[in-house]
Formats: C-alpha cells, sequence, structure tokens
C-alpha cells in the first residue's frame, strides 16, 4: 500500500525516473508499479504475431505499430504498457508515449507496487 503521505507522481516525473531505472514500470494512481516479468513463449509468439500481422495490414496508413516499450495514457495521469498498440499520431522520437493511440491490447495484467 502506498504511503498516505506521498504525492502522486506527474507523467513527466514518472518518465524522468522511469529512464533510470533497469526495470518496466507503469503509472498507476500516480505511483509508480512495477511490471511482471518473464513471459511465456506462447505469449511472446501471439505479440510477435500480432506485430507482423498489424505492420502489414497498416503500410500506408498513417498508423504504425508499437511495443510494450512504448506506453499509452489510459487516463490523466496514467501510464500503461500493452503489449501490442497502434498509433496514429506524429512520430516524435524521443517521447515515451504514443501520441494518439488507436489500438490497444494488453494480455493478462499482474504487476505490483515499486
Amino acid at each position: 500500500m502506498a504511503d498516505p503521505a506521498a504525492k502522486p507522481w506527474t507523467v513527466e516525473q514518472f518518465f524522468e525516473w522511469q529512464s533510470a531505472q533497469t526495470e518496466r514500470y507503469e503509472l498507476v494512481d500516480g505511483f509508480p508499479v512495477r511490471m511482471m516479468t518473464g513471459a511465456r513463449n506462447v505469449h511472446d509468439d501471439i505479440v510477435v504475431n500480432l506485430l507482423a500481422e498489424l505492420r502489414g495490414q497498416l503500410r500506408g496508413s498513417g498508423c504504425r505499430p508499437f511495443t510494450g516499450d512504448s506506453s499509452v495514457e489510459t487516463l490523466p495521469g496514467q501510464i500503461r504498457r500493452p503489449d501490442v498498440g497502434v498509433d496514429r499520431g506524429r512520430r516524435d522520437p524521443d517521447a515515451f508515449k504514443a501520441a494518439l493511440p488507436r489500438l490497444v491490447i494488453m494480455g493478462s495484467a499482474g504487476c505490483r507496487r515499486a
């Protein structure tokens, strides 16, 4: 449980902190939550197949697929990392999140507070 005296982080604070971490985190209710690691091979097969299919289907559309290394802001101040997503927004090579997400695919959730 989070310390009641702790102040929720902004998205900017979270991304600044996250860039120095070796593990991946999400921002949930203003606090970093470490993500699960070690997906099974079957999960990885599904992600790879989805990315391959989306890449071909989206070619020339202005949309592009992205992986769980990117993120989406699901609610103001809430950062999640889907397994696969589709972004239609302007591409900023230095950004950490999708500019205009159009599709988000997430597997089973399982994370714990940092």
